[in-house]
């Protein structure tokens, strides 16, 4: 499915809305234009409650919150990430040259599993030359028809669609791919990275995020997980372990962060891909050589164990 969500679009009756009657499931040929308004009493099948929780109801393979509390949590991780790469994106200054303006060239962003925007909101304000879409499975707070929440900037447009299903209709059309810890609801990895390369212009560039399920110590070694019939362990790896074995069973990449580098080694487009492994601290109990560095990495260590907590 393929929608976009602007305030001043088709009212809740219009019997031309996309996803009306006969019309309902059709994708559109993106990356043109559509226009749609989200309403709850219309749209509900969106969404799904579980356990307390609000969900996406596009695809069983993604099963993280699509809620406030997890819309919230979404904004602290991408201060978090600020702080920690010291930009908006990894490879800054690469990324300055590919957004760089060109006489009679629309520069385009493409942001897959894009949450709250939020990310797409700042890449706005730093380059607002370019047009952005993101792409998630259900619409968040500030997308659901309010024009005080999270109001998005004019450059940008939302679409509520399953990437698992393909991104044909965006081939050559973006000059930088962005995705951030899609994996548990990616059910083919290795295609969508095919895809991806696919969807690139020539020169174009992905940067793609993420997590290794382990736990390390300050040497990098493993912790292992404690467990019923262990005397030793860490209670915090038992239930990364325990949440990698649920994403696992729902079918989701969950191997992606480690097999990253294989997989776009095998797509023949990218051109010496490189994977940079990033360690983050769980608690305020690192230290560095300067005072500023390690406020710095407390802080980090402080909002992951937030994210974690959440």
């Amino acid at each position: 499915m393929y929608f976009d969500y602007e305030d001043s679009a088709l009212d809740d009756h219009d019997p031309e809305c996309c996803h009306c009657g006969e019309h309902f499931g059709a994708r559109s040929a993106s990356p043109a234009p559509s226009v749609y308004s989200f309403s709850s009493s219309r749209d509900g099948h969106m969404l799904r409650e579980l356990h307390g929780r609000t969900l996406n109801a596009l695809c069983e393979t993604y099963m993280l919150p699509a809620d406030d509390t997890e819309f919230q949590r979404l904004n602290r991780a991408h201060e978090l990430w600020k702080l920690q790469l010291g930009a908006l994106t990894m490879a800054p200054d690469l990324v300055d040259q590919i957004l760089a303006p060109q006489e009679g060239v629309q520069r385009r962003v493409l942001d897959l599993g894009t949450g709250t925007g939020v990310w797409l909101t700042d890449m706005a304000q730093k380059y607002p030359w370019v047009e952005y879409v993101g792409v998630d499975l259900a619409p968040s707070i500030g997308l659901r028809g309010s024009k005080t929440e999270n109001p998005l900037p004019p450059n940008i447009r939302v679409e509520i669609d399953d990437i698992n299903l393909d991104l044909k209709h965006y081939n050559q059309s973006f000059d930088l791919v962005h995705a951030r810890f899609i994996g548990p609801g990616i059910t083919d990895y290795r295609r969508l990275l095919k895809e991806i390369a696919q969807v690139l212009r020539p020169g174009g560039m992905v940067m793609l995020l993420e997590p290794d399920w382990e736990l390390y110590d300050e040497n990098g070694d493993a912790i292992e997980p404690i467990f019923e019939d262990k005397s030793s362990g860490s209670w915090h790896a038992r239930v990364l372990f325990e949440s990698y074995g649920a994403f696992r069973r729902c079918g989701g990449s969950l191997e992606a962060g480690l097999m990253l580098q294989r997989w776009l080694d095998e797509v023949e487009e990218f051109e010496e891909p490189q994977v940079e492994q990033i360690f983050l601290p769980i608690g305020q109990w690192m230290t560095a050589m300067t005072e500023e560095e390690t406020r710095r990495l407390r802080e980090i260590g402080e909002m992951t164990r937030q994210d974690r907590l959440t």
